[in-house]
């Protein structure tokens, strides 16, 4: 009986120390496995500060340069655009808003159309630029006549017309007008200074702008312009205006030198166009 004791003890004392080599291989695996993590932890903080300072030191703004297909601008000229619509050396490549900042050049840099703000990385700022030039005149109700630029800039305000039809601008006539101050963009209520800029923009495409005299957007539901100054062209709204101005192209070319009168090209639906003498 002692004999069968004695082993049964045998047999718990080695089963209690299985468990305890056991219990203390687990230990050491999760203590290693909390280790590695640790590791990782540490070298991924590492590496972030370093990619911060990195990015933090190398990405500051030190240059300003102006692209244009006009003109070459200086440095200097640069760095005066820049501080126009709160730039300057030192601040950081991405720490500013770029979309606020080009509204800002709207009005802070009269003298263009567009300015585009774009990178010059790693430490650059590129202005890239359309010079606003005199490309068409309004005359207001009181008499006043508007020197407008192609993207709509009040470039000047005079009292003689003169000086406009010299320069060869073409005359538009838009409606409700809500803005037409020097040095800022024409504004209206009904959204025709929209319709004009697209509409110059396909006669100018489609190279019909040089025979194209007065263009008339008062009523956005019924757009026209002069043609050869033999020619109404008579659009109707603004939709597919690059269809309807290659449209009325085609039936002006076909008709002899002689020829003037009305092209209707307003009803998409009629393919061969309509065309009356005056």
């Amino acid at each position: 009986m002692n004999e069968k004791q004695n082993r049964r003890s045998d047999a718990a004392r080695g089963a209690v120390r299985g468990t305890s080599l056991s219990a203390a291989k687990r230990q050491y695996q999760r203590k290693r496995r909390q280790n590695r993590f640790f590791a990782v932890c540490a070298v991924l903080i590492f590496l972030a500060i370093a990619v911060w300072a990195v990015f933090d030191k190398l990405f500051v703004i030190e240059k300003f340069s102006v692209r244009s297909s006009q003109r070459e601008y200086t440095e200097q000229e640069a760095k005066a655009m820049a501080k126009a619509v709160g730039l300057e050396t030192g601040m950081h490549v991405f720490g500013f808003d770029r979309k606020q900042t080009a509204q800002n050049a709207r009005y802070a840099l009269s003298e263009f159309d567009e300015v585009k703000i774009n990178y010059d990385l790693p430490n650059g700022i590129v202005f890239d630029v359309t010079e606003a030039t005199p490309a068409m005149y309004y005359v207001s109700d009181s008499g006043n006549t508007f020197i407008l630029s192609e993207g709509l800039r009040v470039l000047s305000m005079t009292s003689d017309t003169s000086t406009a039809e010299m320069l060869a601008l073409k005359r538009v006539y838009i409606g409700g007008v809500t803005e037409c101050i020097a040095g800022n963009f024409l504004g209206t209520d009904s959204g025709s200074d929209e319709i004009l800029k697209q509409l110059y923009a396909v006669l100018k495409e489609e190279m019909v702008l040089g025979e194209t005299g007065e263009i008339n957007v008062t009523n956005k539901f019924s757009l026209s312009f002069l043609y050869k100054q033999r020619f109404t062209v008579l659009l109707g709204d603004a939709d597919n205006l690059s269809v309807k101005v290659r449209f009325m192209k085609s039936i002006a070319d076909e008709r002899a030198e002689t020829d003037s009168g009305i092209i209707d090209v307003s009803d998409e639906d009629n393919r061969e166009g309509v065309f009356k003498y005056y």
